[in-house]
């Protein structure tokens, strides 16, 4: 099923949530080195769509619209973090624990400084 804004309008929240959760259900995991709890995540995830119902157009793809509006928050939340140098540490050294392993060569280093 697609959603337009006729079918957005007779939707509730939740149901909108049950019929995007396996498109952003990645969200949790993809953003947990920020330490943002799941219950801001949810949040996040709430208030979108409940501004969605006013401000999509029908010309865009309702999934995808939603899920960029999604991620620039969580972003945005996240970002904020980098104001405290002691908790920004914590976060960039999760980070790189989760999304890198350390370099058996020279080439992978090169890389990863890259990244």
């Amino acid at each position: 099923m697609e959603i337009n804004k006729t079918i957005l309008s007779k939707l509730s929240d939740s149901e909108i949530y049950n019929y995007l959760l396996n498109e952003i259900s990645y969200v949790y995991d993809k953003y947990r080195y920020l330490s943002i709890s799941s219950e801001v995540i949810d949040k996040i995830i709430y208030d979108e769509i409940a501004l969605s119902k006013d401000n999509y157009k029908d010309n865009d793809n309702y999934k995808n619209y939603l899920k960029n509006r999604i991620e620039a928050r969580i972003v945005a939340a996240g970002s904020k973090i980098f104001n405290d140098g002691k908790l920004a540490c914590q976060v960039i050294s999760k980070y790189i624990s989760e999304y890198f392993s350390l370099p058996n060569s020279y080439n992978m280093a090169r890389n990863y400084l890259k990244k």
